[in-house]
């Protein structure tokens, strides 16, 4: 393990290969092994190793669980599938086993098959967050929201430092227009973790868009933006941040970025679009403008994007 975190891999795997030869039934040496030889693309390989593993601890989550993703890299998602569910024919009792295999008909979009899994992972240990966690993202999916609220509520009384869970309760809240109730959902998801990216972005945005402390939103926004520098949604909330606060070079700068990332947009491009307004930069508002409209109908700020854009 030193050897593998020192990047010196050749030496890990005489190590470890030294390990399994003395005792082949021990099963963390194969696993490492599996991880080796994954890193070196040799799928073969690489489940060979994790097969062992499983053969030693038939309820090792993590070498199943790595067959499967190598099996769905290749294509065979199928034989993911029946790989998982083969296990369960040696470890009938185990809920995360139930757990993975619920998360490949998800992967499936088998929402009724993928729903009985999570439910059977939950009746074996109904203390196991991450099940209700996957159910409750199939709720979401599938638009039954209320069930999946109900799911996520659940798993914060398993364990109520889920950053997480407050996070999804909170975007549930926005996506009921319950705004005061989201904002109090990524608040209790930011005590937890301060530097919680999504749920610093999203309560950034709430912030500014429903009247409250601007200087607070910008603190959250810098935070969401210093976590994840490349992410296009981090720039944009924080280039709107700044544009309603009128400091229009540093939005222009931010929401260039975000138009590049997301041309596809039209929200980001009606927030560069009247960035570039307020600069007087009257053709370049004028084309993000009318491309914002061109692109999006029912996006939130299209009447401003409209009626500016006739006035230009």
């Amino acid at each position: 393990d030193a050897y593998l975190r020192k990047g010196e891999t050749a030496k890990a795997k005489r190590v470890f290969e030294t390990i399994s030869k003395a005792l082949p039934k021990e099963p963390l040496s194969h696993y490492r092994l599996g991880i080796i030889a994954r890193a070196s693309r040799n799928d073969a390989e690489a489940i060979a190793h994790f097969e062992e593993a499983l053969s030693a601890n038939p309820n090792a989550i993590e070498p199943l669980t790595l067959i499967a993703a190598i099996k769905n890299t290749q294509g065979k998602s199928a034989d993911a599938r029946e790989r998982v569910t083969k296990q369960l024919t040696v470890s009938p009792n185990s809920p995360l086993i139930y757990n993975l295999l619920g998360e490949q008909w998800a992967m499936a979009k088998e929402t009724a098959k993928a729903e009985t899994a999570f439910k059977k992972a939950i009746e074996i240990n109904e203390a196991l967050p991450i099940s209700y966690l996957n159910l409750a993202g199939l709720y979401l999916r599938a638009g039954k929201i209320e069930e999946a609220a109900q799911e996520y509520e659940t798993a914060l009384a398993k364990n109520p430092r889920l950053a997480s869970t407050h996070m999804m309760l909170g975007v549930i809240a926005e996506h009921k227009k319950d705004f005061s109730r989201a904002i109090s959902r990524y608040e209790d998801a930011l005590k937890i973790n301060p530097k919680f990216a999504p749920a610093a972005n999203n309560l950034a945005w709430l912030l500014i868009e429903q009247g409250g402390n601007s200087d607070v939103a910008l603190s959250y926004a810098q935070t969401a933006r210093e976590q994840l520098p490349q992410d296009p949604n981090m720039a944009d909330t924080l280039g709107w941040i700044y544009y309603r606060k009128g400091v229009y070079l540093k939005s222009l700068s931010l929401l260039k970025e975000a138009v590049e990332k997301l041309p596809d947009n039209p929200t980001v491009h009606y927030h560069y679009g009247m960035a570039q307004y307020k600069y007087g930069d009257v053709a370049g508002a004028k084309s993000s403008l009318g491309h914002a409209l061109r692109i999006g109908k029912t996006f939130l700020g299209n009447e401003e994007a409209r009626t500016t854009l006739s006035s230009l």
